[in-house]
């Protein structure tokens, strides 16, 4: 984390900070599972390539 979201996050209360922290691990894991989604496509189009 950078300092000023440190800092932003030092500034909200406890149940605050645990719903950013909760969404912000939605978010990552939505992501992972996008790259993970198109690493499958890149490796279906290598497949076909052979």
């Amino acid at each position: 984390m950078r300092m000023a979201e440190l800092d932003a996050l030092a500034e909200l209360s406890p149940e605050e900070r645990e719903l950013y922290i909760r969404l912000n691990e939605k978010y990552n894991c939505r992501l992972i599972e996008k790259l993970y989604r198109i690493m499958d496509e890149v490796n279906q189009d290598r497949k076909d390539c052979d």
